[in-house]
């Protein structure tokens, strides 16, 4: 079963009108004509915060030709349409009477949708990517000139007019269509400004407000499953900011906390944080978030994706300060294998890096330092790379100086080391004791310094 992370939920997807009448029909009745078809039925599928549940089953009338009959809801809703979860297209049902779907089964995403609404969605969701486009233009423009005051002052002038855009442009669907306010408003991140007195820094605001357009209080949020997206986003970036795991938890708390637990919002949102910590390795923050969804949503969840994430679990605890880190085996530069277990009796740093990298390329000279200062008090270095260029891999160890061993399978981010590991970022480490047990993990700089000195002594 494929978790679903597509960030453009929304595209290509069918939105019925949403000006409610006195007299609506009963039924909406969606019509798929579709090529390339050679299966007997077609499904619409509910997402439900992990996997997505067949609802509707559509027989093949004639060639091509399937026809649901779905019930008019007092909100639009959100179906998939495939002839299995693992592809599927989005479609939104709102208070149209018909619904036409034109396409192939071989390419069902591709699919056109017959909807006069469609094209109301699709400029709101063009808006709202076209805003993002901007803001992240600025913000690496800020980049380039991040000792300029000057610089930095007319930046932060042109996203504040962005700022002011987007708020006026939420405002205006407020009024015209709320459901698309809604949709529109979970995607709308406004910039921090110094003159904001209310957070004493940007990490802070950026931690409190990255979702902060969106009312999760309101129960129309029980039908975007978006919701999800935001969420996997969010983690995504407190992990790429470095934000340590406890401050990760408090911070996905608080949002949570502002749900009502047990609804579909709160489901979607658990469910885009647990996908994004299941490939991460952040074990303890994901134990916690799987736990939690099953506690709350496993006898809703389909067995297997429930079992596959108990047996996550289980795997995971392994990856816990105290737990024992996976055995790893790859070969050197020589083609010889090395396996982590041989390191018994030392402790060790596992350091997760590639010649591309130049966060780890800058973090090198402190390893080399703190290497020659206690290699002979038991500290050992493995560095496992991310290269997929052999070449290069080595041309950096001999630059760097890097004088420990070196393990890879030049898998690059498809190490089979990276996965074990969950490693979706580098520079990434784990501290072992002597037994093997991870002391503590993404240590850097003086951080490092300091636990090496606390073990080893001066």
């Amino acid at each position: 079963m494929k978790f679903y992370i597509n960030r453009s939920i929304f595209i290509a997807v069918i939105f019925a009108a949403f000006s409610f009448k006195d007299v609506t029909p009963k039924q909406i009745t969606v019509t798929c004509k579709l090529t390339e078809c050679s299966v007997d039925s077609m499904s619409l599928f509910l997402f439900t915060g992990m996997t997505f549940k067949k609802v509707f089953v559509a027989k093949k009338e004639v060639e091509g030709k399937f026809t649901f009959k779905l019930p008019k809801t007092a909100a639009p809703k959100f179906y998939y349409l495939g002839y299995d979860e693992n592809m599927v297209k989005p479609i939104l049902i709102g208070s149209e009477s018909d619904v036409l779907i034109e396409g192939s089964c071989q390419n069902i995403k591709s699919a056109a949708v017959k909807s006069n609404e469609f094209m109301q969605l699709n400029q709101v969701m063009n808006r709202v990517t076209a805003d993002k486009n901007e803001f992240g233009g600025y913000i690496n423009e800020m980049r380039n000139v991040y000792n300029d005051t000057s610089a930095m002052g007319g930046i932060r002038r042109k996203m504040l007019s962005l700022d002011n855009r987007r708020l006026s442009y939420l405002d205006s669907l407020k009024k015209s269509n709320p459901f698309l306010h809604k949709i529109a408003a979970l995607n709308t991140y406004i910039s921090y400004q110094p003159t904001n007195q209310k957070y004493a820094d940007e990490l802070s605001y950026f931690i409190n407000e990255y979702i902060g357009q969106a009312d999760f209080k309101d129960p129309i949020y029980n039908e975007i499953p978006q919701v999800f997206d935001q969420f996997s986003d969010f983690t995504q970036n407190l992990g790429g900011i470095g934000l340590p795991e406890e401050m990760q938890k408090t911070a996905l708390d608080n949002y949570l906390s502002k749900m009502t637990e047990g609804s579909q919002c709160h489901r979607y949102a658990l469910g885009g944080i647990v996908s994004r910590y299941i490939s991460s390795s952040n074990a303890t923050n994901y134990i916690y978030y799987a736990e939690k969804y099953l506690k709350l949503y496993k006898k809703d969840e389909l067995p297997a994706m429930s079992q596959m994430l108990e047996n996550k679990i289980k795997s995971m605890r392994g990856m816990e300060i105290g737990g024992e880190a996976p055995e790893l085996t790859l070969n050197t530069p020589e083609g010889t294998p090395l396996s982590l277990s041989s390191y018994k009796g030392k402790i060790v740093l596992i350091d997760f890096w590639a010649s591309w990298c130049g966060p780890c390329r800058r973090e090198n000279p402190h390893v080399v330092e703190l290497y020659k200062k206690y290699k002979n008090k038991g500290f050992d270095v493995l560095g496992v790379s991310l290269d997929s260029n052999k070449d290069a891999w080595v041309a950096a160890i001999e630059k760097d100086g890097l004088a420990w061993k070196h393990i890879s399978d030049l898998g690059g981010w498809n190490s089979s080391a990276a996965k074990l590991y969950g490693v979706t970022s580098i520079p990434r480490t784990f501290l072992l004791d002597k037994e093997g047990k991870i002391i503590a993990k993404n240590l850097r700089g003086e951080q490092l310094t300091n636990k090496l000195k606390e073990i080893l002594g001066d």
